[in-house]
């Protein structure tokens, strides 16, 4: 009997819908994408998800559903899954199912060439059904939304490659299954007039067909949040509360077809769309990738966090910087045949938490078989610290190389290859896999004043011959610093909005994935809010690590004026008392305390402690909000 079938289809093609659709059959068990067959085990699948931790809901908000709710017991079901084979899970879901048909969706398969006969061989027998839409509703979706930024770091070919990639793959895999396996849906056929393509999966599956799968918003479905487990799958899904045909053609509305490659237009004449005049030229591609740029910047206005004009203006400056950084990653310095160690964090270039005592150089990279990087520097003076790290695709770090690990000469000289086998004995080496895209220079200074920034160069092997500029790439690289310029603004102002509830005047730890890609740093940060006259006691005891530091950051994440306030203390500046124990004192005007920390005229913001290479947690902070008038009766000098 039928036990098992999967939704194939390209990111952003109604996959979800579908999906919820399905689950309104009481024969059918269709969950949120679980994001299992990508992996042969539940450990790779974890690890997988240390990078991709929004993609970690599916498989437990599937299992709350299975415990009628109870996420305690979820949780636990959960855990008894993580030392099994991803075949051994699937089976362990079908027993507990049966005899209803488990329906995966699974839009990872179609962006990994091959994946999908492994997971074919698991089950023989199992029934496929791949959703197509249009190319120009799924580029332009893709292109708006901005979680999809790592998606496209992936593919320098960006919303068009991946449409592209996914149902070439769907279909050449389908191909070598025989036709009653599977079959294949229009979306705009979808949300259009349901019932027959419905009654035609349904024929499939082998079961009859049901009316409620006609109102996939009826019921619960899985579709919503429930004991910390979020879905995976369209984020707006929720707030439509009805199928709307419009949504058929809504995206098409300003997509021009001439910017498609002729072999997209001939992959989506197959699946009967029309696409109009293929004439044209790619520089159509990078006109509406600029205009898309402008509007993305346009849009980031209309942000409010809190009503401090000083934090309204930032956010302006903010939104300059950012724009200058993004084009700066995508642009300027994208090539990874000709790299360039450029600085995007710094103290002229703040996002992301910065500090004042950090430096951050990144130069694009890709090492290949064929294809080698050749870093050499030189120390001059005293220094703190300097590490490497190599970036993947997905954000992730690859690997990283602290100093302590390089042969540095007696004239401070070093270097250092990057590349995918050894073609430099006797130099150190950082492995590579094929699959990073950067390379980041971190240096933390104590005292800037004493220490200078390491001399650094990066010369490329194996590249190839430089080229004129190419339109279509161009316009790819912009719509990636488009989708970098939303994604961060998003993803700052939910932080400015949520953090003021979560930690006011209290630290909390941040993930260190959150603000560095990388495990060997550690994170607190709180929210402070100052009256007049009023400042912010922060006492705790020196701690063993290679660095350590607190700073003051505006609502933007960006560290305060430090070239005119006192706005960070790190390890060796810090004034300590009896057996390591000091305080800080955060205040808007000086109340002569040793440690104080200048506001630089805000009335709110951010306080982070960091730490590199610690050897163990942070500790505990005391935090005490107390009037400055009294300052002097809580102020424990060092």
């Amino acid at each position: 009997m039928l036990d098992t079938a999967f939704i194939l289809g390209a990111p952003r093609s109604g996959t979800t819908l579908l999906r919820v659709m399905l689950a309104g059959h009481p024969r059918l068990f269709s969950p949120p994408e679980m994001v299992l067959a990508p992996f042969d085990t539940m450990a790779e699948r974890q690890a997988h998800m240390t990078t991709a931790f929004w993609e970690e809901g599916g498989l437990l908000r599937a299992l709350i559903d299975l415990e009628d709710g109870d996420a305690e017991r979820a949780g636990a079901a959960f855990a008894d899954l993580s030392g099994r084979t991803i075949p051994a899970v699937y089976a362990e879901l079908r027993r507990r199912i049966a005899p209803r048909i488990l329906v995966d969706k699974c839009t990872h398969l179609t962006l990994a060439p091959g994946r999908a006969a492994t997971v074919a061989s698991w089950f023989p027998e199992a029934r496929y059904i791949w959703i197509v839409r249009h190319p120009g509703s799924v580029i332009r979706s893709i292109e708006t939304n901005p979680a999809a930024v790592r998606l496209l770091q992936r593919f320098p070919g960006g919303a068009e490659e991946v449409w592209a990639l996914a149902n070439e793959t769907t279909r050449a895999f389908l191909e070598t299954l025989p036709p009653e396996r599977w079959t294949m849906v229009r979306y705009e056929d979808l949300v259009a007039d349901p019932r027959p393509v419905l009654e035609r999966i349904c024929a499939l599956l082998g079961i009859e067909f049901h009316e409620t799968m006609l109102d996939p918003y009826h019921g619960d479905r899985m579709r919503e949040e429930r004991g910390g487990a979020v879905p995976v799958g369209d984020p707006n899904m929720a707030a439509h509360g009805r199928i709307r045909p419009e949504l058929a053609t809504e995206w098409l509305r300003g997509f021009d077809a001439r910017r498609l490659h002729e072999s997209t237009r001939r992959l989506a004449a197959g699946f009967g769309y029309v696409l109009g005049d293929a004439g044209g030229s790619d520089v159509l591609a990078v006109r509406d990738a600029m205009d898309r740029l402008w509007e993305t910047v346009r849009g980031c206005h209309d942000f409010s966090l809190v009503p401090d004009e000083l934090d309204v203006v930032e956010g302006e400056r903010f939104l300059l910087r950012l724009l200058a950084a993004s084009i700066d990653r995508f642009v300027e310095h994208g090539d990874p045949e000709r790299p360039e160690l450029h600085f995007c964090t710094g103290p002229q270039r703040k996002m992301f938490a910065d500090s004042p005592d950090l430096d951050i150089r990144r130069a694009a990279v890709r090492p290949v078989p064929g294809r080698s990087y050749h870093i050499r520097g030189r120390v001059v003076g005293p220094y703190t610290y300097f590490g490497f790290e190599t970036i993947r695709e997905d954000g992730s770090v690859a690997a990283v190389l602290h100093d302590h690990q390089l042969d540095v000469a007696g004239d401070g000289r070093f270097e250092l290859v990057l590349a995918t086998s050894d073609r430099a004995p006797g130099i150190p080496r950082m492995q590579a896999w094929g699959n990073e895209t950067a390379l980041l220079v971190t240096q933390y200074y104590t005292d800037r004043a004493r220490e200078a920034p390491i001399e650094l160069e990066i010369e490329c092997t194996g590249g190839a011959a430089p080229q004129p500029l190419d339109a279509a790439s161009f316009a790819a690289r912009v719509g990636r610093a488009a989708a970098m310029v939303q994604s961060v603004v998003a993803g700052t102002v939910e932080s400015g909005r949520s953090m003021p509830m979560l930690a006011r005047h209290r630290f909390i730890d941040v993930p260190s994935l959150a603000l560095r890609p990388r495990g060997d740093y550690r994170f607190k940060m709180l929210w402070f809010r100052l009256a007049a006259g009023q400042c912010l006691l922060v006492r705790g005891r020196r701690f063993a690590a290679r660095y350590f530091g607190f700073a003051l950051h505006n609502s933007w994440l960006e560290s305060l004026d430090a070239a005119r306030h006192r706005i960070a203390l790190n390890h060796a500046g810090i004034h300590y008392g009896a057996g390591g124990s000091f305080e800080l004192c955060v205040a808007r005007e000086n109340p002569g305390h040793p440690n104080w920390l200048d506001t630089a005229g805000h009335a709110s913001g951010f306080l982070t402690v960091r730490a590199l290479l610690p050897e163990d947690e942070l500790p505990p902070f005391e935090v005490e909000l107390v009037e400055q008038r009294r300052a002097h009766e809580h102020i424990r000098r060092p």
